[in-house]
């Protein structure tokens, strides 16, 4: 069957009932009850496999509000996750958050407003603030950690059919090269760690 919509009918006592039906880019069947019309039922047919082509995602997808989805995803991990994990992932989507109040991006409220390029500037606005604990700046590690963390809640937000494809499936994680150097112990260190 594909991507391509087709024509059915049910019989009823009042006659035949129309209906379309086709699968969505997730392979997800779904249909939509037309009336008793069977011409105006061809012509929804065909407006939905041009979508289809076109990718429109109106078909596919619901616009879920960002905020909404992290307190649903906390929820519905959160028995899957360790206490320590689900405060992880708060805090990250708290930063997210802030981020977007404080950069002025108040208008993005909508997971499909989530892009690669946002994501780019979320890392560099991150990058440029201390730790709260160390004060110390926050390394590229962390940064990337946060980064996956959302990239696997999107992908979550596709498996539940929230979003047609993960936004953030191009990102690149930040070269990490802000680590600690290791180095050999000296003669005296060795023989005062031994003792």
């Amino acid at each position: 069957m594909g991507t391509r919509a087709h024509v059915f009918a049910r019989s009823t006592q009042t006659g035949k009932t129309y209906y379309v039906g086709w699968r969505d880019r997730n392979g997800r069947y779904r249909r939509k009850k037309v009336g008793k019309s069977k011409t105006l039922a061809k012509k929804l047919a065909g407006d939905i496999e041009a979508k289809l082509e076109r990718g429109e995602a109106g078909l596919e997808k619901k616009d879920y509000p960002i905020e909404k989805f992290f307190k649903e995803y906390q929820t519905r991990t959160e028995p899957r996750l360790s206490a320590s994990y689900h405060r992880r992932n708060q805090q990250i989507f708290d930063h997210i958050a802030r981020f977007l109040e404080d950069t002025k991006r108040g208008h993005i409220t909508r997971l499909s407003q989530l892009t690669p390029g946002l994501i780019e500037e979320y890392q560099a606005h991150r990058m440029k603030q201390k730790a709260a604990q160390t004060k110390k700046p926050i390394t590229k590690r962390t940064v990337n950690i946060e980064v996956s963390s959302l990239k696997t809640a999107l992908n979550k937000a596709v498996k539940w059919g929230l979003l047609v494809s993960n936004p953030l499936q191009g990102i690149e994680k930040l070269k990490e090269d802000d680590s600690k150097v290791i180095r050999a112990l000296t003669q005296d260190e060795a023989r005062e760690l031994l003792t």
